[in-house]
């Protein structure tokens, strides 16, 4: 069985009604929690920072390098 794309996993997990829901500071906590649980290593740092740019609706796109600096980013916003 092949591994959801992150911000797949994100949406079903949060399970929220839109994925663009995940936008919403609602889902915020949810998110980082869920995130938290993930081990970094599952998903590129480019797949990392690509569900990044999408919950904060970024452009240009992030670009960080640890899951720890996402979360940072994620904690703030």
């Amino acid at each position: 069985m092949s591994q959801l794309p992150l911000i797949d996993y994100l949406y079903q997990e949060v399970n929220c009604c839109y994925l663009s829901d995940l936008h919403d500071p609602a889902y915020r906590k949810m998110v980082l929690t869920i995130l938290k649980e993930i081990p970094e290593t599952r998903y590129s740092m480019k797949e990392w920072n690509e569900m990044l740019s999408y919950i904060m609706e970024s452009a240009p796109k992030i670009t960080c390098r640890s899951k720890e600096e996402i979360i940072g980013l994620l904690s703030k916003h």
